[in-house]
């Protein structure tokens, strides 16, 4: 039995999710921790970080008792957070100032588009990305706007604001720690992607005070030590990375052209092109770095995903659990002719903030199976339009995709999607690749395992899906899908 442990933290949107992962690369327990969305008004999204936290502290401890691993067994922990969030919060007292607005949440969309009207050229020179609606940046501009208490907060010196990976590094270190990692850092859209350190013109044109923000740091850096009122004794933090990130190490793409896709309550593809790479619709991104060594990729995302499967449990109740979708779905072949776009907050691919969620193509012989179907497949569609345009800025053939996430899950949704998209996908065994993927990084900076190939080379072989249908019928189905998509677009203007 293994006597080298480290233990890997994902917070994510919808869930906290911990595990622990012996030295053979085997993983002994986990545990997750729902967490709470609020929806004030349309378009709006929120969450209570002091219940992130709490999350993080019943998990860690929860995983580590079911595996019956002590503390002292512990050689680091790992921590990926969910990227785009902004958490306002008293630096001192380590009290937030307000609810934390997701990245989701797109309440700065006349903000930005007023900031690209006027500095595109420049901003995109900078970040290779004009300012979008889920970057952190623009958040922490509005709530400095809107919030008197961060203002109030902000002229005293006394808050400090930043991704959610920085909330809980300051948690976890008992207040020692603010940091925030490279690919967190570089999704507030502060910082200069090739220097990864923010720039003065950037921060001048949000009006963001510097001293506000945390430093920033390599993922494999020794951040430092949890508090030792936290597990009873202090443990290294040696690996912090963005969730999507670090999804792709935890799948084993971590090689120049590896894809992975991450299909959580939002969809994110990233191709990790070794190099900054940007396009209409995607956000340059740092996949790794550990000390001077920079990983870049690119990213295309979806802000509803698995989420879609949510709202046939919640929101039209024509599903009773989710494990219950691929039963429903397979009682069919298709779709029937419905269309289902899943824009309930708007369309990053093509991008458009007022595209609205649409379902079309019904008739007196719709079944719940084929609106089922179309959920299913309107999340493949997604996909593919991300593909299509993450594929057209990297222009190098991919050939295979690795799917990870816990809507992979659902067999019947991987083989449409492999049908759509037109590529080989592969689904590891453990699909919580995120938490992985901290575990990993936070092992190889203790020297725990000698690098996350090493790592990756551990886990049990994935599954394969092999597209089956036919080049017309995928590009006809295609066709139909951006008739759709059109008919959504530009509704809630």
């Amino acid at each position: 039995m293994s006597s080298r442990y480290v233990l890997g933290i994902d917070q994510g949107t919808t869930y906290t999710k911990v595990v622990v992962v012996a030295d053979d690369g085997t993983v002994v327990a986990r545990s997750h921790r729902h967490v709470t969305r609020h929806f004030p008004r349309r378009g709006w999204v929120e969450q209570n970080a002091n219940e992130i936290w709490t999350t993080v502290v019943d998990g860690v401890h929860s995983a580590l008792a079911d595996a019956r691993v002590s503390v002292s067994q512990l050689e680091a922990i790992g921590l990926c957070a969910q990227m785009g969030t902004a958490v306002v919060w008293n630096r001192a007292m380590r009290s937030t100032v307000g609810r934390a607005l997701s990245w989701q949440d797109n309440r700065t969309r006349e903000m930005c588009e007023g900031l690209n009207q006027a500095h595109l050229d420049h901003v995109q020179s900078l970040t290779a990305s004009p300012f979008v609606t889920n970057s952190t940046g623009p958040k922490i501009r509005w709530l400095l706007d809107n919030d008197f208490a961060v203002q109030s907060g902000v002229a005293q010196g006394s808050v400090v604001a930043g991704p959610v990976s920085s909330w809980l590094l300051a948690n976890l270190s008992g207040g020692r720690i603010f940091a925030a990692d490279y690919s967190s850092a570089a999704t507030t859209q502060l910082v200069d992607l090739r220097t990864l350190t923010y720039h003065e013109e950037l921060l001048s044109l949000l009006g963001i005070p510097r001293q506000v923000l945390p430093d920033v740091r390599p993922a494999g850096d020794i951040y430092g030590h949890t508090d030792a009122g936290l597990l009873g004794e202090p443990i290294p933090i040696t690996g912090v990375l963005g969730d999507i990130p670090s999804s792709a190490i935890g799948a084993g793409s971590t090689s120049v052209g590896d894809v992975s896709l991450s299909l959580g309550t939002g969809a994110f593809l990233l191709i990790n092109t070794g190099e900054v790479c940007g396009g209409p619709g995607l956000l340059p991104l740092v996949v790794d770095a550990d000390g001077p060594e920079i990983v870049y990729g690119t990213l295309a995302s979806a802000n509803v995903s698995g989420a879609a499967v949510e709202w046939l449990k919640s929101g039209v109740e024509l599903i009773g659990d989710a494990t219950e979708v691929d039963g429903i779905a397979s009682q069919v072949s298709d779709s029937g002719g419905v269309i289902f776009v899943p824009s309930f907050a708007g369309l990053a691919s093509p991008p458009d903030p007022f595209a609205t969620g649409l379902m079309i193509g019904l008739s007196q012989d719709t079944t719940r199976a084929n609106i089922v179907r179309a959920v299913l497949e309107g999340m493949a569609f997604q996909v593919r339009d991300m593909f299509e345009g993450a594929r057209a800025a990297y222009s190098k053939p991919v050939s295979t995709m690795t799917v990870t996430g816990g809507a992979s899950a659902s067999d019947v949704l991987m083989q449409i999607l492999a049908d759509t998209v037109g590529v080989a996908l592969q689904r590891p065994a453990f699909t919580d690749s995120a938490a992985l993927g901290a575990a990993a990084r936070a092992g190889v900076s203790v020297g725990m395992w000698g690098s996350l190939e090493e790592v990756c080379s551990l886990q049990t072989a994935p599954t394969q899906f092999e597209p089956r249908t036919s080049v017309d019928r995928r590009e006809r189905s295609y066709v139909q899908w951006k008739r759709a998509v059109e008919r959504a677009r530009h509704w809630d203007t």
